[in-house]
C-alpha cells in the first residue's frame, strides 16, 4: 500500500474547500462550526483513499476506489441536505459519524483483503 503525497494534499484541499462550502451553507454561528468541521473530517476520510491510495493488487485497488467514491455520495448528499434543509446539531453529528465510521471500516476492509 502507497500514499501519493501530491494527490493526497490535493485531496485535502478539496476536502477544505467542500467544507468551506457546507460552513457558508449552514444557517447559525455554531451550527456552522460543526457542519465544518463534521463534513472536513467526511469528505478527507473518503477523498485520501479515492484519490492518494495505491494498492500492489489493481483489483483491491479498484474496489477501494469505487468503496470510496461511493462513500464520498453518500457523505455529499448527507452533508449538503443538513445545511439546506437545518441543521439539528445531534442528529447531524450522529449521522455523520456514523457513516464516516462505516465508510472507514469498509475501507479498511477491503484494502486489506490480499485477492477479490
Amino acid at each position: 500500500m502507497r500514499l501519493n503525497y501530491i494527490f493526497s494534499v490535493i485531496s485535502l484541499l478539496l476536502s477544505f474547500l467542500l467544507a468551506y462550502w457546507v460552513y457558508d451553507m449552514a444557517g447559525k454561528d455554531q451550527a456552522r462550526m460543526v457542519a465544518g468541521v463534521c463534513s472536513f473530517l467526511s469528505f478527507s476520510t473518503t477523498l485520501i483513499p479515492l484519490m492518494g491510495l495505491s494498492i500492489d493488487n489493481i483489483r483491491v485497488t479498484s474496489n477501494v476506489r469505487t468503496a470510496s467514491l461511493l462513500f464520498f455520495v453518500i457523505m455529499l448528499i448527507d452533508n449538503f441536505c443538513f445545511a439546506i434543509f437545518g441543521l439539528k446539531m445531534p442528529l447531524y453529528v450522529i449521522v455523520t459519524g456514523i457513516l464516516i465510521l462505516i465508510g472507514v471500516a469498509v475501507i479498511y476492509k477491503l484494502s486489506k483483503m490480499d485477492d477479490i
